[in-house]
């Protein structure tokens, strides 16, 4: 399969991954300034979601449908991880982790399609950084 291709499809399922993530956590505080970075950081993954999206159109590839499975566990799994704890600073952990994650795939998605052309590669890079600048942000609310 085009390397390309594949490429993209990763990071689809990446960016939805970390839009979900968030919607999810969201969900559970009332800091203001958490939920306000919050929102910033879903718009970024909107938007490498939408612009891989339409790439892979224009290759002439489609995404991957959506797993209901691996929605139902990442809501299982935030569902069970802030039951005793929802403060900003637990919340900014796990999503510490999930982008922790997904920077590590990607990373390795990344290698593994070492053929996909520059575009493909810098929507790659593009939504890494923005998984990497998440972390850093959420740091701050670590203490």
């Amino acid at each position: 399969m085009n390397q390309s291709i594949e490429l993209l499809r990763d990071v689809v399922r990446a960016a939805r991954d970390g839009d979900e993530g968030i919607r999810l956590v969201m969900g559970k505080t009332d800091d203001t300034a958490f939920r306000q970075a919050l929102i910033a950081e879903q718009a970024g993954y909107q938007a490498v979601e939408r612009d891989a999206g339409r790439r892979l159109v224009e290759m002439g590839g489609k995404a991957e449908p959506e797993s209901m499975m691996a929605r139902a566990g990442m809501w299982m799994g935030i569902q069970m991880q802030t039951i005793a704890d929802k403060s900003a600073k637990h919340l900014a952990d796990l999503l510490i982790q999930g982008s922790t994650m997904g920077v590590t795939e990607l990373t390795r998605s990344r290698g593994e399609h070492k053929g996909a052309d520059a575009d493909s590669a810098a929507l790659c890079d593009r939504l890494i950084q923005l998984q990497q600048g998440a972390i850093e942000h959420a740091k701050g609310f670590l203490s």
